[in-house]
């Protein structure tokens, strides 16, 4: 499995998210918004796409590194909970999803009628105590309930998979 280290997602559950949405190995995940930005950022070359996800649960008051993603790509935050913003001048990108990935996910399942109870998920409150697991991977029940998701191949799965699989067009 290879890795897909111009990927990085925030969290875990983001990191499964974006692993059944590429299929293509293992995203290179890092712990919190801030240290997302780092590692997008850390490379000197700017013509290389890269792109993180991250959630907006925690946004109180915004490191630099995050503030410099200043351009806005794409504004879905009123039609599907996404904002895709970039480093002016760069191929550096940060899809930002509102809310909170587990509200969000949650959202989406309501939306499409997909039945989380027939994943062992019967409330919200599981979703969340299951996303915040570090072993998400191993959590056979989120695992199909979040690709149950990804294949209902709603609007915001396509708008999320087509910012992801830029990376292997670059």
């Amino acid at each position: 499995m290879i890795e897909l280290k111009r990927v990085v997602p925030e969290c875990n559950a983001d990191t499964l998210l974006v692993e059944l949405i590429l299929r293509q190995g293992r995203a290179g995940h890092r712990h919190g918004i801030t240290e997302v930005a780092k590692e997008l950022q850390r490379h000197d070359d700017a013509v290389t796409y890269r792109v993180g996800l991250v959630d907006t649960d925690k946004f109180r008051r915004e490191h630099p590194l995050v503030l410099a993603f200043s351009e806005h790509v794409c504004d879905k935050l009123a039609d599907f909970g996404i904002l895709i913003c970039k480093i002016p001048d760069t191929n550096i990108h940060l899809i930002r999803l509102h809310p909170e990935f587990e509200s969000w996910i949650w959202n989406m399942a309501i939306k499409y009628e997909i039945q989380s109870a027939e994943f062992g998920i019967y409330t919200f409150t599981d979703l969340d105590k299951a996303c915040k697991r570090n072993l998400v991977r191993e959590d056979v029940g989120l695992k199909a309930f979040i690709n149950a998701i990804v294949q209902h191949d709603s609007e915001e799965i396509r708008l999320l998979r087509h910012w992801l699989r830029k990376v292997f067009e670059n």
